[in-house]
């Protein structure tokens, strides 16, 4: 069986949800078929955001892994193809911080992916 660990995120901005954390609960309520499903949902903070994926990733033993975020103004699901190693927003956090900090030192400054689906 398939170990698969679906993550999304808090509410943030002072929205009253997410859309990433209602897609994350409803398939902890019904997962699919022929999956061993673990699902977490992320802080919106950037002290601890990366560092709670890794936890989940370990603890998870996955297969695979599928990360859900939020854009405002899309108005469907997109794949985002650019992975840039930053803490980097124009609004502060959860917990009211803003960061410009690289989130692994070891990892690359970004990573396209093309693969085509």
């Amino acid at each position: 069986m398939t170990r698969v660990l679906v993550t999304g995120f808090e509410p943030f901005g002072g929205a009253a949800g997410n859309p990433s954390q209602l897609l994350v609960e409803a398939l902890a309520l019904a997962p699919p078929e022929g999956v061993a499903l673990e699902t977490a949902v992320l802080p919106v903070a950037y002290a601890r955001a990366a560092d709670e994926l890794r936890a989940a990733v370990r603890a998870s033993e996955a297969d695979v892994v599928v990360c859900f975020g939020q854009a405002d103004g899309r108005t469907g699901i997109s794949v985002e193809r650019f992975a840039h190693n930053l803490d980097s927003a124009e609004p502060v956090d959860n917990e009211g911080l803003s960061s410009a900090a690289e989130i692994d030192p070891d990892a690359k400054d970004f990573l396209v992916e093309d693969s085509r689906f």
